[in-house]
């Protein structure tokens, strides 16, 4: 009885969240939850990553244009350009930056919460951006920012309902990835909206303000509770984490010995255990190298990424005076862009379950570097090898880099050491608005010289790769499919 008592009390704390059975979840429920967070992801997540299709669209309609000195005829001026770059930079940061606190909201107040906050964040974000053009425009800036936070508190809900899918929760959340990578299409529709009709940019966003309003009400309809993820056990296939699993693999294959060789014995090399860091104490794992080696990898990813996002429209500028050139350019850019998020889904899985981490690496890597050096090329038709491979790896470093997280640390601080992850990389994204300042204003537009900069950090990064085949995965390159010794 006093049981039954405590925990009556304890539901009926509204921050208080508790663990529901899928199984007890009707099944038409879990397809209409499914196919809801779907949408709401889709429209709503991660529309500030289609920037690039607006800022023509910004300048046009005179967005920060009162920056520039009066005797300006061409636009957008140098102090333009800068503060439109720190409007998008302000709001990557954001969805990056905010990651811990709102992984605690939601935590602690459950995913229908979580939504209705991003529902209200979202709809005032569009309010304050259709409104800025005839009151301030700081408004274009909070409502930027708004849209950024609300987006995060919608991927945030909806990435808590994975176990709605059973045994296929991976797939489901594979698209729940791909609805965000997508998402980035919105912008590039009011983008179209604003340029070849006869409305205008603050008319349309007032138009999409119904769709942030009506996912507010679909997140009122959200379950107020998380479901249930088992943990994984020690005694199931893996189940002390991906170190421990390619370790028994090496000893079990006899390509080295833990123990019982001797020094004298060349043909035999010894190997160490891997660190206990798989669902270990926080602060062992936040100290571990193969932690900060991840961060670290992850901060510059996230900075090149963001830059260039930011950076697409003047770079094709300076190396194409045919403006209706690179606006279509600039089109098909945000076309591909999420597309290959959305066609990439299962081929980035099947690489990370079929190959592992060394190998994804390589792959991230080697796309970084190809673009990187792609961007130097002053030829515009060799940006679209920039715009395949910078939009086939984006995809890549968000999926290996979450997984990552996962096998090698395992689930019971996975939120914590994710969300600073994820913070260090916002933090690295701040450095995008210096390398914005140092083409605009010192090289009069030119980038090269920023994009060198990230080409030298780009071959540094094959650093990592070579750190997991050599180090931490004892010379495997290619993940084991089996364990020799489970077999044994």
């Amino acid at each position: 009885k006093k049981k039954k008592k405590k925990k009556k009390k304890q539901a009926m704390a509204w921050y208080t969240v508790t663990e529901s059975d899928v199984s007890e979840v009707p099944f038409w429920k879990r397809r209409v939850l499914m196919a809801a967070s779907t949408a709401v992801c889709f429209l709503t997540t991660g529309i500030i990553f289609g920037y690039s299709a607006l800022y023509p669209v910004l300048v046009e309609e005179g967005a920060y244009a009162g920056l520039c000195p009066t005797s300006t005829t061409s636009f957008p001026c140098d102090a333009q350009t800068l503060r439109l770059t720190l409007m998008y930079t302000v709001g990557a940061f954001a969805i990056s930056a905010a990651g811990p606190a709102v992984g605690l909201v939601l935590d602690r107040a459950g995913p229908r919460l979580c939504s209705s906050v991003g529902g209200v964040m979202l709809a005032a974000g569009v309010a304050l951006f259709a409104a800025a053009a005839e009151v301030e425009d700081i408004f274009y800036m909070l409502g930027f920012l708004l849209l950024s936070l609300g987006g995060l508190f919608q991927f945030m809900a909806v990435m808590s309902f994975g176990e709605l899918a059973g045994t296929h929760s991976s797939a489901f959340l594979g698209v729940l990835c791909g609805a965000f990578d997508g998402s980035s299409l919105i912008l590039f529709g009011i983008a179209q909206l604003a340029t070849h009709t006869s409305l205008s940019l603050s008319e349309v966003m007032w138009g999409y303000l119904a769709v942030p309003l009506v996912c507010l009400l679909i997140g009122i309809g959200f379950p107020d509770s998380a479901f249930f993820i088992p943990a994984l056990s020690d005694s199931s296939p893996g189940g002390k984490g991906e170190l421990d699993r390619v370790y028994r693999y090496t000893i079990g294959s006899q390509r080295y010995s833990s123990s019982g060789a001797s020094d004298d014995d060349e043909s035999t090399t010894l190997i160490e255990h891997p660190p206990d860091i798989f669902n270990a104490s926080f602060r062992s794992q936040l100290t571990s190298l193969p932690y900060w080696m991840v961060t670290i990898v992850m901060g510059y990813l996230m900075l090149h990424i963001n830059f260039y996002i930011a950076s697409v429209e003047p770079q094709l500028k300076y190396i194409d005076n045919d403006s209706d050139r690179v606006s279509t350019f600039v089109s098909v850019f945000n076309l591909i862009l999420p597309g290959a998020g959305v066609a990439m889904t299962p081929v980035v899985g099947w690489v990370l379950v079929r190959f592992g981490f060394t190998t994804s690496f390589v792959i991230i890597c080697v796309s970084d570097l190809v673009w990187s050096v792609a961007c130097l090329v002053p030829n515009i038709w060799v940006q679209l090898i920039t715009f395949t491979f910078f939009s086939m790896s984006r995809p890549f470093v968000f999926a290996a880099m979450s997984a990552m997280i996962a096998e090698l640390f395992g689930f019971v601080n996975y939120g914590k050491l994710y969300g600073i992850l994820r913070f260090f990389g916002a933090v690295c994204t701040l450095l995008q608005y210096p390398l914005t300042y140092l083409a605009v204003d010192v090289f009069n537009g030119d980038f090269m010289w920023t994009n060198v900069i990230l080409l030298a950090c780009s071959l540094l990064s094959f650093l990592f790769p070579l750190y997991l085949w050599r180090t931490l995965f004892y010379g495997n390159c290619i993940r084991p499919s089996s364990d020799p010794l489970e077999q044994n």
